[in-house]
């Protein structure tokens, strides 16, 4: 008899904490994220990229969620290229908005999801050799880019912190001219392929 009343207790309380769970992510939950990433370019100028991102994002609903990002990437471009003879690897300072869409609820261990981003990008580099413009001896110099990702991956969501990973693919647009009015012929758009992983604590 004893034996029952434990049972039945465990699972009134189980049903009881689920209930909880699923009722409080009916409200709306902020997640700050940190993530790194790799990617790797179909450009013959590009060789890799790494950086961090932070990321800040709030659940609309049980499997939906959107937010900006903010990041710092390193590009290393390849030994050879026009560009690597014309200027140092770049610097990129990021930032944009992104979305998600879960297949499982938010509250759920394992999270399958699929997402998709817009970043809007500064990349910026030294001249290998000064270059002249108006006549003015340009040794720094930066242009604006924009890029468009999709990317699927796995989210594992744990008691204090979730931690995720998934695989992503888009592409960069660079314009012209650059910030000091160079006619930009050396840095092209490209597409990539990458991997991201991430650890996020949500309030």
């Amino acid at each position: 008899m004893a034996v029952q009343k434990v049972i039945l207790f465990c699972i009134v309380f189980s049903g009881c904490t689920l209930r909880g769970w699923t009722e409080e992510y009916d409200k709306l939950h902020l997640s700050l994220e940190v993530t790194a990433d790799n990617r790797r370019y179909f450009d013959s100028d590009y060789d890799w990229s790494s950086g961090f991102t932070l990321q800040g994002s709030a659940n609309f609903d049980k499997y939906n969620t959107a937010g900006l990002l903010l990041g710092l990437h390193q590009i290393k471009l390849k030994d050879g290229s026009q560009a690597a003879a014309m200027v140092t690897d770049p610097g990129v300072v990021q930032w944009g908005v992104f979305g998600r869409h879960s297949f499982t609820p938010v509250y759920a261990v394992f999270q399958p999801y699929v997402g998709a981003d817009v970043r809007f990008s500064w990349m910026g580099w030294s001249y290998r050799t000064p270059v002249f413009v108006d006549s003015h001896l340009i040794h720094y110099d930066g242009i604006v880019t924009t890029e468009l990702n999709v990317s699927a991956g796995v989210r594992i969501h744990l008691v204090y912190v979730d931690l995720f990973g998934e695989i992503e693919c888009g592409g960069m647009g660079v314009f012209s001219p650059t910030d000091q009015g160079v006619r930009n012929t050396f840095l092209p758009s490209a597409g990539y392929i990458g991997v991201k992983l991430g650890a996020a604590i949500t309030f």
